[in-house]
């Protein structure tokens, strides 16, 4: 059975791109799934944030509200993106309410979803600032369809607006007292004489110059309270005590000033994500002070059966990696960035901040485990070229650079590349790696060397221009045959050898005398930021994918070994209904 693509026919629209280079220009409905898929509305090496949200908002306006909705849907469902899908409700809260209420609670999933999507309103971002009643009843109905152990994580973390002002803002009608009570805590109540109080403010007088408020106290009742809030109030109360029964989410006690020996409790209670995710806030609290402390970590991180239950891959790994040291720099364009990184560092460091530094111990766990992930990578038949790009663009972050006192992600697209590089040739040792920006760069990769060796040895590069069709050139060249082409690139190719008649990109022009050599062969173009463009076509032999996360490698695996029509996005749109 024949792939069904995103992108299912041969444009002849160019276009150029970001870089100044010939592409084909995508249809605007593919465009904005690629947007919603990558979902980085951050500055990347070419382009700065307000465009990419402007050219996002601009297809939003040039496609139908419905199918604006099921991509919304999609990339939260299937692609787990954040911001991209509560953009994209915050659009149709400007534009079109009623197919708003219809996929409302299809993206928004969490208390995380709605703060997102309620911060990005607020902004002004996508044209209306406020809420209108119908969206204020949505989420009204979507506070009172979560129970209080959601509610509970809900409330936990998240920058900008925090669920008790949503709470606040659009009044839920509580069902019963105990949610009145639950409602009434996570708004600021106290106990107080074995009663649930909380100070209200309301209007005495709104036709006032200035609108006076008055204070009334509200009571509840404290029975009414879940258990696992007055377990919480029992710490908030005791700080001593850490009763291994009831299981209270660690976040909600990180402003405790909880004992070492109560934080490392808390990291014995930690799944294995968890314990990979906070290792930072651990190290902070003194955990790992303690050598039993780090040598149970580590136990844990290495463990095959656990890393087999997290069903982790090695991107997932590479960024906890990356977070538990010092990223290494390397001169070229991307020094910019890095810049940035050192303003933030000092900036903290004035503060009196002091740099975090987790055992080296952890970092060789973390490597072991990479090492246990790396059986989740595919392996293809026959002969397979990984081309990577290594040009000085692909020296920006994955998600992009936010502002600089919120540095989001050490992970590089550079980083990215060598990991997959590495994972790749691990996984399929006769693979050739070609490492290229506007020529093959001889980087010597041996396949049974550990992941992150290989892997850094990609860092001392990200520098020169780009020329995605110079594998195929060289591959072209040597008359080599083979089965499959991946690249991994961010698409930026401006050294385009055709001519400017000549309707395809030279990457295409010298793919397809690849594929006079080597008809039954498959490419799969990874386009690691998000764009209108791409430098190939899709076709039941070409796929595109957008954005890179652990996600990629299974697209990989079913587009080239097996039946992919049922995961692509397109089909997945297709077969939303609303």
């Amino acid at each position: 059975m024949s792939n069904t693509t995103l992108f299912p026919s041969k444009t002849e629209c160019m276009t150029k791109n970001a870089a100044g280079g010939k592409a084909y220009a995508l249809k605007d409905q593919d465009a904005l799934t690629q947007y919603a898929f990558t979902g980085t509305l951050a500055n990347t090496h070419y382009v700065t944030a307000k465009s990419h949200l402007e050219t996002v908002l601009n297809l939003c306006k040039a496609v139908d509200p419905e199918v604006v909705a099921k991509i919304a849907i999609a990339s939260r469902t299937h692609g787990y993106m954040k911001d991209m899908p509560a953009m994209l409700l915050a659009y149709l809260n400007a534009t079109d309410t009623a197919i708003l209420k219809k996929v409302f609670s299809k993206v928004i999933d969490n208390g995380k979803m709605l703060k997102n999507f309620v911060q990005i309103v607020r902004s002004g971002v996508t044209g209306r600032r406020g809420f209108g009643n119908g969206t204020k009843n949505l989420i009204r109905q979507w506070l009172e369809s979560r129970d209080d152990v959601q509610l509970l994580y809900d409330s936990i973390g998240g920058e900008g607006v925090s669920l008790d002002e949503i709470i606040h803002m659009v009044r839920p009608k509580p069902a019963n007292n105990k949610r009145s009570a639950m409602y009434a805590w996570l708004c600021g109540a106290k106990i107080q004489d074995e009663k649930l109080v909380r100070e209200v403010y309301y209007p005495v007088d709104r036709k006032a110059e200035k609108i006076v408020f008055q204070s009334n106290t509200r009571v509840y009742d404290v029975a009414d309270l879940p258990p696992r809030i007055l377990e919480l109030e029992r710490y908030f109360a005791d700080e001593t005590k850490l009763d291994s029964a009831t299981k209270v989410p660690f976040r909600l006690l990180t402003r405790l000033k909880l004992s070492k020996a109560a934080w490392a409790k808390i990291c014995q209670d930690m799944s294995w994500q968890e314990l990979r995710q906070n290792l930072e806030t651990l190290t902070r609290h003194g955990v790992f002070e303690d050598p039993q402390m780090v040598s149970y970590a580590c136990k844990k991180l290495r463990d095959p059966k656990e890393i087999a239950k997290s069903k982790v891959f090695p991107y997932q790994l590479l960024a906890a990696y990356l977070d538990t040291g010092e990223t290494p720099v390397f001169e070229g364009v991307t020094k910019h960035f890095w810049t940035t990184v050192k303003y933030y560092m000092e900036k903290k460091d004035k503060k009196g901040s002091q740099a975090i530094s987790i055992p080296l111990e952890l970092r060789y766990a973390l490597q072991d485990a990479m090492e246990v992930a790396i059986e989740n990578v595919p392996q293809f038949k026959g002969q397979s070229y990984l081309c990577v790009d290594v040009s000085g663009s692909m020296g920006y972050p994955v998600t992009g650079e936010r502002d600089p006192e919120k540095v989001h992600t050490k992970v590089r697209c550079l980083d990215a590349a060598g990991l997959m590089a590495a994972a790749f040739l691990r996984r399929n040792p006769m693979a050739k790696v070609l490492p290229f920006n506007t020529k093959i760069l001889d980087i010597k990769l041996n396949p049974m060397d550990r992941v992150m060796i290989n892997a850094e040895k990609f860092v001392k590069y990200g520098q020169g221009g780009t020329d995605c069709s110079e594998p195929l050139r060289v591959l072209n060249e040597q008359k080599a045959m083979g089965d499959t082409i991946i690249f991994l690139s961010d698409n930026e190719s401006w050294l385009d050898k055709s001519s400017s008649n000549q309707k395809d990109t030279s990457l295409v022009r010298e793919w397809n005398v690849f594929k006079e050599r080597n008809p039954n062969a498959k490419m799969v173009n990874i386009d690691i930021t998000p764009k209108k463009d791409s430098q190939t076509i899709e076709a039941k032999d070409s796929l595109l994918i957008g954005g890179f996360s652990d996600q990629v490698f299974k697209m990989v695996d079913q587009f080239i070994n097996g039946d992919f029509s049922k995961s692509h996005w397109k089909d997945v749109i297709d077969n939303i209904t609303i």
